[in-house]
């Protein structure tokens, strides 16, 4: 932890260490443990800047939330570290590094000129994330995954039944074929799994990529990363 904090302070000249202290907790029943430490940084203006570090599966998973200085996010920053904490589970400890994918921002200016679904598709999947979020299911798991895509996908799958055939297309278009053809969880698990998820029984991967070889052909899986739900 020393030395993560020291890392901070290369890249941020100046930054100062107020509170190093151990973060242990319980939630759900399950139990966390990691070091807690709160910097002072100055960039264009000040940040408070927090900093956790945990073991957890043989791996060092550190956490860093950076807020203006004078807002209070303690008490959020203290529910998504424990939630992180107790939810996380690697499915490779060996491999050098997991990224834990961020969720999303949309920016209008991203998308193409009258293709307005394509706004609403990364509205409606950042709005029911934050619903997600809100339940306290902070990482991106594949039930979260889930959970953002099937309500999103019946907006508009709404849409295209208000517009003409073509309105929808690729990723959408694709996502809603895959998902009407039965091959949901095997979509997401081979287009957006994330490094931790732990496959569940009863996938049926093999006669989805023999299916989607034929049907999803030059498909580009949406791109989740122009999304990013913020606290205010």
């Amino acid at each position: 932890m020393i030395k993560v904090v020291r890392e901070v302070q290369i890249v941020n000249p100046g930054a100062e260490l107020y509170k190093f202290e151990s973060f242990i907790g319980e939630l759900n029943g399950k139990r966390y443990e990691a070091l807690k430490a709160k910097l002072e940084v100055l960039k264009d203006r000040r940040l408070v800047s927090f900093v956790c570090l945990a073991p957890i599966d043989d791996v060092y998973v550190k956490i860093r939330f950076s807020q203006p200085q004078g807002n209070d996010y303690e008490s959020q920053v203290n529910g998504l570290v424990a939630s992180l904490l107790t939810e996380l589970k690697l499915e490779d400890p060996q491999a050098h590094k997991h990224k834990i994918a961020p969720a999303l921002f949309v920016n209008p200016a991203e998308t193409e000129h009258g293709k307005s679904y394509v706004v609403s598709g990364l509205l409606s999947y950042g709005a029911f994330m934050s619903m997600e979020i809100g339940k306290g299911k902070s990482l991106d798991t594949l039930e979260r995954a889930l959970n953002c895509w099937e309500p999103t996908l019946k907006i508009l799958e709404a849409m295209k039944s208000k517009r003409s055939s073509d309105a929808i297309d690729d990723p959408f278009g694709g996502m809603i074929a895959w998902r009407n053809a039965g091959y949901f969880k095997e979509y997401l698990w081979v287009y957006f799994r994330r490094p931790y998820w732990i496959q569940p029984p009863g996938f049926r991967l093999d006669e989805f990529k023999v299916w989607a070889s034929h049907d999803l052909k030059g498909h580009i899986p949406c791109d989740t990363n122009r999304v990013l739900v913020e606290w205010k």
